[in-house]
């Protein structure tokens, strides 16, 4: 209990701005020529492996991806019936999306996980954790849902740092 008071109260603080997080961990580095100030910051605290508690961005502006679904280039469901072969397609198209906004996963700050089975969350968890720096940890939330393509097992929104303006 005393460790989940400490953990809000830096989150507060941070969240207010009154200091630095002192939990925080700096992980991206600005582009080259970029202003000093920009930086993606990741508060693990208890979070699981891969994860962030919190994630606090300075200096980007952010891009919002619309809910992701496994479909291929030709709209039609990837790899029906399996997790696996869904999973790697929703992936593929979220690195696209991030890509066409001048991010990527290397800027990951947010993801919105939605399946139908804890183990497909826990799955797409492992293939990500292969594609993503260990640097970064995105804030992940895990929703177990029905999907709005019915042969899905699994739908992602993220959020991710874009391009620096400076």
């Amino acid at each position: 209990m005393t460790c989940r008071l400490l953990a809000a109260a830096v989150l507060a603080a941070c969240g207010l701005g009154l200091t630095n997080c002192p939990a925080a961990e700096k992980s991206t580095k600005p582009a080259p020529g970029a202003a000093a100030e920009s930086s993606i910051q990741y508060v693990p605290l208890d979070a699981p492996a891969a994860m962030s508690q919190a994630v606090i961005v300075q200096g980007f502006p952010l891009v919002h991806t619309r809910q992701l679904l496994p479909l291929d280039s030709a709209g039609n469901l990837a790899g029906e019936g399996s997790a696996d072969q869904q999973i790697e397609q929703v992936l593929t198209n979220l690195e696209a999306v991030l890509k066409d906004c001048g991010s990527g996963l290397d800027k990951l700050v947010r993801l919105n996980i939605y399946a139908l089975a804890p183990a497909t969350v826990d799955r797409l968890r492992e293939l990500l954790n292969q594609r993503l720096d260990p640097s970064v940890r995105p804030a992940i939330t895990s929703v177990l849902t029905p999907l709005p393509h019915r042969k899905a097992l699994v739908a992602l929104d993220a959020v991710a740092a874009g391009a620096d303006q400076g």
